[in-house]
């Protein structure tokens, strides 16, 4: 016990970061119209990935992603997904939308893609890269006023 790196300095990340994945918010697709019954959207990535949102005429509760996945690094496979839909009420009358993450059934806002599947933060379990700062750093990231006008 307490021999030669025992201790957590100078470790490896275990986990990846959620900027390190394409993410799908369900905010912008909602901002954008892609989210009524019949319409469908496009978005893609930095990294020239790209996926087509449809949400069918039938069934607004439900988005449909399409999108295609390298595997073993050369093949590629088409994926069609099925994501629910969740709306709950706002206070003063509006409804916001969630994703149901067809993993663990939880509500959220955005899906990461890793490994050929939507899914949420904790199912893909990802980190927020906040968390990788030290709190000093994190408070003058998210107080402007904070920082060193140098």
């Amino acid at each position: 016990m307490g021999g030669y790196g025992s201790n957590r300095w100078g470790t490896t990340v275990t986990r990846r970061s959620t900027d390190d994945v394409p993410q799908l918010d369900v905010r912008v697709l909602s901002r954008e119209g892609a989210l009524q019954p019949g319409a469908t959207s496009v978005v893609t990535w930095v990294t020239g990935e790209a996926i087509i949102a449809n949400v069918p005429e039938d069934d607004d509760e439900v988005v449909c992603l399409a999108y295609e996945v390298q595997l073993h690094g050369k093949a590629v496979a088409t994926v069609e997904e099925h994501v629910r839909l969740t709306w709950t009420p706002c206070t003063f009358g509006k409804f916001r939308v969630w994703f149901t993450c067809s993993g663990c059934g939880r509500r959220c806002a955005m899906l990461y893609a890793q490994v050929g599947q939507f899914r949420c933060r904790r199912c893909h379990h990802l980190a927020y890269a906040s968390t990788r700062r030290c709190p000093g750093r994190r408070h003058r990231d998210a107080h402007p006023r904070c920082r060193n006008n140098d």
